[in-house]
């Protein structure tokens, strides 16, 4: 038997859908009185990929619930809601849009079950029959019904009893390069799994953001929108914020820039209201590279200053190079030599502080730019000929000539190079590596596939030896 067309399922009264960018997903909302006369509501989802077992026209799936109570009322009401906000419990959003936190844990006893259509609507009779020990058979529609208290179908891949358990840490690569797009659908299968719509959107945001930087702009658009949809019921401003930037790069390239910008800026906004400077000046370093590639000097040399300020205030030190040599570029694009070379030249400084391998590439660029040479070839960015990717935004070299041209093909080439690590770049040992990986794992700002705070795959990033944790957290 087929899975039920969910979208279409025919609910009791009372019984409220939760819109899922997922059709194989079903999400209901059921309210609850208990003791004393206070609502709550009961939030039931099947689990995404479960096996479907049927047996005599009737067919079971396994699902997870959740309880969550909205605040109530009153002075009473108002500070059991500060003493909730202060715990650890997650928030979800209510069909109604109110905000409600969870009490207790996820339920996964359970099976959601419903009937072959040609044998007509199910009975609970039948429920008894098929399951007699368990402790609860609700209907929930026309032929639809949730039993509770028995073991759900097994799997090879069960399930997590908590979604609190920490996610496997960053998949670790006998070779150097790793995969991000395969670590990513694979964590995603996992969090859908154990229900977990919180890292389900982080981890497809990180999907769509491996599309993105892999060229495969089509394909990441459907990821980022599933993500955007669950970051906004959600409430995570900063989750918001990452994505609109990386879909609106996705959307420039898909030859969209106006949506594209309008995008990006809904970004930076949601960024500043989330109040995470690290997010902040990520969504500013996007924007820049909006404004930049549609050739706004101005405004993109706006956006990159104030990431720079940003960065200097972390102690970002490599994001610190990497806005310094872009406002370099748009000073050059501006005609302002003087402003250009003075931060090409501080940029090379603090890259030289890291060992970063582009330092004397870097050097010989500004150089001929100091000079005005009128042409000057770099090795070819991306061997595949596809174009290149500039902090995540997807374009084509300019011509090389005297003037930006020559500091923007040398920052092309400084952000492809993370992308060939694979190739004979050197890497550090294994075993800095594996600790390096163990410490990301460990960390809140870790997705299980990007670190939050700068946006990189851990998957690369720890193998180059010059980079670095924006928390110093990795091992010296």
């Amino acid at each position: 038997m087929q899975k039920p067309d969910w979208q279409r399922q025919h609910l009791d009264s009372g019984v409220q859908r939760e819109p899922s960018p997922d059709g194989n997903r079903i999400i209901l909302w059921l309210p609850v009185t208990v003791d004393g006369g206070a609502r709550q509501w009961e939030r039931i989802s099947n689990v995404p990929g479960a096996e479907v077992v049927e047996e005599a026209g009737v067919a079971a799936t396994a699902a997870t619930a959740i309880r969550a109570q909205p605040p109530s009322g009153g002075l009473l009401g108002k500070l059991l809601q500060k003493l909730r906000k202060s715990s650890d419990a997650p928030t979800w959003i209510l069909p109604s849009g109110d905000s409600a936190q969870q009490i207790g844990e996820r339920q996964i006893d359970l099976l959601l079950v419903w009937s072959d259509p040609v044998i007509g609507a199910l009975a609970e009779a039948a429920l008894s029959t098929r399951w007699p020990n368990a402790t609860r058979r609700q209907r929930l529609g026309s032929n639809l019904f949730l039993v509770g208290g028995i073991e759900p179908p097994r799997q090879e891949s069960a399930a997590p009893k908590s979604v609190r358990a920490p996610l496997p840490p960053a998949v670790a690569p006998t070779a150097p390069g790793g995969n991000p797009r395969e670590q990513a659908e694979h964590l995603l299968a996992i969090v859908r799994q154990a229900g977990d719509r919180q890292r389900e959107a982080a981890v497809l945001a990180d999907l769509g953001v491996a599309c993105q930087r892999g060229g495969d702009a089509k394909s990441a658009v459907p990821h980022l929108e599933a993500a955007l949809a669950l970051a906004r019921e959600l409430g995570d401003q900063a989750l918001v914020s990452d994505v609109l930037g990386t879909l609106g790069l996705a959307l420039a390239a898909l030859g969209q820039p106006a949506r594209a910008v309008e995008l990006i800026e809904q970004g930076l906004a949601a960024a500043r209201a989330s109040g995470d400077r690290f997010q902040i000046k990520a969504a500013l370093d996007t924007m820049g590279q909006a404004y930049a590639a549609g050739r706004a000097p101005r405004r993109a040399l706006a956006a990159f200053d104030e990431a720079l300020t940003l960065a200097r205030a972390a102690g970002d030190r490599s994001h610190q190079a990497d806005m310094l040599w872009c406002c370099a570029i748009q000073h050059a694009e501006l005609g302002d030599r003087a402003q250009a070379l003075g931060q090409g030249r501080e940029a090379i400084g603090i890259y030289q502080q890291l060992n970063h391998p582009s330092v004397a590439m870097l050097t010989e660029q500004l150089q001929k730019y100091a000079s005005g040479a009128e042409d000057a070839r770099l090795p070819a960015a991306d061997p595949g000929g596809a174009g290149v990717v500039v902090g995540g935004w997807s374009t084509s070299a300019p011509a090389p000539g005297a003037g930006p041209g020559l500091l923007r093909m040398a920052y092309t080439a400084v952000k492809s190079m993370a992308k060939f690590v694979g190739s004979g770049m050197k890497t550090v040992a294994p075993a800095v590596r594996e600790e390096r990986l163990r410490t990301c794992a460990s960390c809140e700002h870790h997705t299980g596939v990007r670190c939050k705070l700068c946006g990189c795959f851990t998957s690369v990033k720890t193998w180059l030896p010059h980079e670095q944790c924006p928390l110093e957290k990795w091992p010296k």
